[in-house]
């Protein structure tokens, strides 16, 4: 990314980073003190623990990476920014490179295009996909817990984009890694994305293959915000709503996720209790084949929201081939899913 590219926007990206700082005040806990101190720091505070240096590198350089890179300044590379509800990030994007669908728990983001163009999108829990063409200096902003991808459509230029969050940790899951690579049984993708179980596994196989080459890509049910009190009637094979008071007769295979792509499992039974993490994707599977089970869950919103990875990711008009990238396989398993699911709503 050239210098002048990156600095020929410095009037529209101090505005970027005010207008930031009232999505910030809504996210991270506030603190008592002006600033926090890392614990056991031994270091004298001044100027240089305010100062963040990791990005110096980016202006200099005029060429973008061979695939997708994300250059972060959250509170882990920045740790001024603890306490202060803010952090950066700078999205490099070779030609015809892709962010995958994913989600920032903790953080709506804001996105400023500094170089070419690029396509961009977010998906409502209403199931309506909001897309966008962004030339240099447009702004677009992807609204916290919402499924939202990027995509450098040109296929002969770069594009780069700085994006600023209302958080210190925003957090990431991406869906096709958060989906199809933490060990979620084959058995109950298939049966949630209504395909057959190679297919489950081709896509598997396939992201494995480009982790292992060094190319990373995270989503299957997604709780936007955290009461009501509904009843899940759960039959054989089919995945329920989320759980957080359970009243079943039935055994529960329930699994949560963390940002750090870690996966937590438990199986429940009648009277035990199991709480998802706002905005986290979870999923439920009643593994008895004959029997039922019900479940109540308990929201901390009268209007909690449900984002579903199938109808969302695969049933929403999401480009066959933006998603083809993102998942590392070709689009006729992408087109094979899509028919599956309209033909098993």
């Amino acid at each position: 990314m050239a210098a002048s590219t990156l600095f020929k926007h410095v009037m529209f990206f101090f505005l970027f980073v005010l207008t930031t700082s009232h999505i910030a005040q809504a996210s991270d806990p506030n603190i008592l003190t002006d600033f926090i101190v890392p614990a056991n720091s031994s270091t004298p505070i001044d100027g240089n623990f305010f100062t963040f240096i990791g990005m110096r590198g980016l202006a200099a350089n005029s060429t973008n990476p061979t695939s997708f890179k994300v250059t972060k300044a959250t509170m882990a590379e920045f740790p001024a920014l603890n306490g202060q509800s803010v952090s950066m990030a700078v999205l490099q994007f070779p030609a015809g490179g892709v962010n995958p669908p994913h989600i920032h728990p903790r953080s709506a983001e804001l996105l400023f295009v500094v170089e070419g163009s690029m396509e961009v999108g977010f998906v409502d829990t209403a199931n309506k996909l909001y897309t966008q063409t962004l030339q240099i200096g447009d702004m677009f902003v992807f609204p916290k817990g919402l499924v939202h991808y990027q995509y450098n459509a040109d296929a002969s230029k770069q594009a780069t984009a700085i994006s600023a969050f209302g958080s210190a940790n925003a957090g990431t899951v991406s869906a096709p890694v958060t989906l199809f690579a933490t060990g979620i049984d084959d058995g109950i993708l298939a049966e949630s994305f209504k395909t057959d179980i190679a297919t489950i596994q081709k896509i598997k196989a396939d992201l494995e293959l480009d982790r292992a080459m060094g190319v990373a890509g995270g989503a299957l049910q997604i709780q936007v915000a955290g009461g009501m009190l509904v009843e899940a009637d759960v039959v054989e094979g089919e995945a329920g709503s989320k759980i957080e008071e359970i009243n079943s007769s039935h055994t529960w295979h329930v699994e949560i996720f963390a940002t750090v792509r870690n996966p937590s499992i438990q199986t429940l039974q009648i009277g035990k209790m199991s709480v998802f993490p706002k905005v986290l994707v979870h999923y439920q599977y009643n593994a008895d084949v004959t029997k039922k089970a019900t479940v109540f869950s308990a929201f901390g919103n009268a209007n909690a929201g449900t984002v579903s990875a199938p109808v969302t990711l695969f049933a929403t008009g999401i480009d066959d081939g933006l998603h083809a990238k993102s998942f590392k396989t070709n689009v006729a398993t992408i087109q094979k899913i899509k028919a599956g699911l309209a033909a098993k709503p």
